[in-house]
């Protein structure tokens, strides 16, 4: 009989739009959160919400999250950073200035990274009231990882077991650094961070010796070296086989570093202007790579 009635009156069955609940909150007052939240991030919802209500706008805390997801903004775990000085901001920021124009096809990028064993998962699935419990030990087994590559693709990883130093250092750029260079190019130009071992006299009689070149890097600067992208994806990757062994996991290792590909590569190669442009337009500061 409903829809009978609505067809004799509008002369068709067709939903009409409805206005739906009014809203708590004003354009502006949507507008003053997303200020507020902008200022200070680490605000929760309830205690936006508490001051909201101080001035006389009653609005609960799950509407204040609703406004947020309206505008794109998640609550979610910040990206934490090294403190950057004025001078490491101006550092960075003459350095991105002065290789705007570099030709980054011909370096290569290496680094270090860390893996242990058994981590535990960041996120579980479990039912509210009941926690999953997860055993960890107190010192983990370890793995050391040292790499490096070039645009046209990922050359030898080393990996080792005790802590790194000079002595250690240069005999990975005998058995990884320099084959790889071998197959890749004549004329080429190393990156590395300004960590004490790279910097040390060992290290540079070594490279001076064999001919080294090394390209200056500015201080606390992870996020202009793209190996960092490789490593992340490299643990991500290694924590879906959760090796049980240092053996197992030697061999994870090879096999994800294997799949790399050359594309991948390049495309990190080809990264490097625009991270010196974020880089230049934040004045010296951090950039979201």
């Amino acid at each position: 009989m409903r829809w009978l009635s609505c067809y004799e009156r509008t002369g068709g069955v067709e939903e009409k739009v409805r206005s739906g609940r009014p809203r708590q909150t004003s354009n502006i007052q949507d507008q003053s959160m997303i200020e507020r939240v902008s200022e200070e991030p680490e605000m929760t919802s309830e205690l936006i919400s508490t001051r909201m209500k101080r001035k006389g706008v009653q609005v609960s805390s799950r509407t204040v999250r609703r406004r947020f997801n309206e505008f794109g903004f998640s609550y979610s775990a910040p990206l934490l950073k090294p403190l950057l000085t004025e001078t490491h901001q101006l550092k960075r920021f003459e350095w991105s200035r002065k290789y705007m124009q570099f030709d980054w096809n011909k370096v290569i990028f290496s680094d270090e990274t860390t893996v242990h064993m058994d981590r535990p998962p960041s996120r579980v699935w479990q039912r509210r009231g009941a926690r999953f419990p997860f055993s960890t030990v107190k010192h983990p087994q370890k793995l050391h990882l040292w790499g490096c590559f070039c645009s046209q693709g990922f050359g030898e990883i080393f990996m080792f077991g005790q802590n790194l130093n000079s002595e250690l250092l240069c005999k990975i750029y005998e058995k990884a650094l320099l084959p790889s260079a071998a197959n890749w190019m004549d004329d080429w130009i190393l990156q590395e961070d300004n960590d004490p071992k790279h910097m040390s006299k060992f290290s540079k009689k070594w490279k001076e010796k064999h001919n080294v070149q090394r390209l200056p890097w500015p201080p606390q600067s992870p996020d202009l070296n793209p190996i960092e992208n490789v490593w992340k994806i490299l643990k991500c990757k290694l924590r879906t086989y959760q090796p049980r062994t240092i053996v197992g996991m030697k061999k994870k290792i090879l096999k994800i570093w294997r799949q790399l590909s050359i594309d991948y590569a390049e495309n990190l190669v080809n990264s490097m202007p625009s991270r010196l442009e974020a880089c230049i337009s934040s004045n010296g500061g951090y950039t979201p790579y």
